[in-house]
């Protein structure tokens, strides 16, 4: 369940940003001979359906079907009671109920002049196969695609309001961080993470996942919380949401009086994340970051970063540069107005010692634009 009952502001994402969206996506479907996209979503990955209606389901799933005119038409497996409720948050307000989605699908397409017999579905590998089967029975001649590509490529590109979004989320995340460090009262890892979400809900966050770890659990990585100890460094990832829009970040606690060993890991992970920043920038491929941060790195240290992708943040798909089988991946260049998180984490083999640094950047043309900037380090 999100946080509260989630209102349209019209101020924090105008009515116009939304109709540009479908405008934009309408002519590149004409260019693509597409006669509709549907475009579905349910309460954990809503993000290309509440991309070009501002709804986001709360329960149930929900599935709008874009034609090259209009603003389209919603479909949804939710009580019919929400329709005023979802017509009052959404540029949609054609809202269709229907429990079994396909089937309200498929009764929103025979209503639609298929002029090009193509029809392209976003987010395919999460749209159910059973309404697919049953869509391509009803209409054998026409083409069914996977269109998030074409989607995604335009969603790819932030918008000043989307950067807004996504800066606030990071504020959200940055403010109830610091507020833990100034009151550090933490013995478990489940007392330290539901404090967290306390602090970010209390902010208005609609959703939060929260993986931590610490030098006690010698050579594991970040996790879900569990009832261990903390001890010495702990180190946090928060990704938060808010009006549907994620940032993610990544830092490490210290104990005030750390030990040495610690402390130069410490310096040279920020020596080598700063190095990194600035090669995020437009033109420069993923490849090429990675292999900086190898170089810079010895062989008793375990290297754990990653890049992934704003749009991906609730599937959590990263390119990591430990993983030798994403390379197709790793062939990505960065582009303006690109959203990325950039973590690097380093692991000493030897003292067990880790260290974090994670944040959610707007890539320039230059240099990116930090949307969740706080200190590299804290200590409690």
């Amino acid at each position: 369940m999100k946080n509260g009952l989630i209102i349209w502001d019209h101020q924090e994402i105008p009515e116009q940003e939304i109709k540009r969206r479908i405008e934009t996506m309408q002519k590149r479907m004409d260019e693509g001979n597409i006669d509709a996209l549907i475009l579905f979503g349910d309460v954990n990955e809503a993000g290309a359906l509440n991309y070009f209606s501002n709804f986001a389901p709360y329960y149930f799933s929900a599935a709008l079907i874009l034609t090259c005119v209009g603003e389209g038409i919603m479909t949804t497996a939710m009580a019919q009671r929400s329709k005023s409720w979802i017509q009052s948050n959404s540029l949609i307000q054609d809202i269709r109920f229907q429990r079994d989605y396909g089937k309200g699908c498929l009764e929103v397409l025979k209503g639609i002049e298929l002029k090009y017999n193509k029809v392209g579905i976003v987010e395919f590998d999460l749209f159910p196969y059973t309404a697919f089967l049953n869509m391509k029975k009803e209409f054998p001649d026409v083409a069914f695609i996977d269109a998030s590509g074409i989607v995604n490529e335009m969603r790819s590109q932030r918008s000043p309001v989307e950067i807004s979004l996504i800066r606030h989320a990071g504020q959200i995340a940055c403010g109830s961080l610091e507020s833990l460090v100034r009151n550090w009262e933490f013995k478990k890892e489940c007392e330290l993470s539901g404090e967290i979400e306390r602090q970010a809900r209390y902010r208005r966050c609609e959703d939060i996942f929260v993986h931590i770890a610490s030098h006690k659990n010698g050579l594991r990585w970040l996790h879900l919380p569990t009832e261990e100890e903390l001890e010495q460094e702990v180190m946090l990832e928060m990704m938060v949401q808010y009006k549907n829009y994620w940032a993610v970040m990544g830092r490490t606690v210290l104990p005030k009086h750390a030990r040495p060993s610690l402390v130069d890991l410490k310096i040279q992970a920020e020596s080598i994340y700063s190095k990194g920043l600035k090669s995020l920038k437009s033109g420069i491929g993923i490849l090429d970051i990675f292999g900086e941060i190898r170089n810079d790195v010895d062989e008793s240290i375990k290297i754990i970063s990653s890049i992934s992708f704003g749009l991906y943040v609730e599937s959590m798909q990263r390119i990591w540069i430990n993983d030798n089988l994403s390379t197709s991946d790793k062939n990505v260049v960065l582009q303006e107005n690109m959203e990325v998180i950039f973590q690097l984490g380093l692991l000493d083999k030897g003292s067990l010692n880790k260290f974090l640094i994670q944040d959610t950047f707007l890539i320039g043309k230059n240099e990116a634009q930090n949307l969740t900037e706080t200190k590299y380090a804290m200590t409690y």
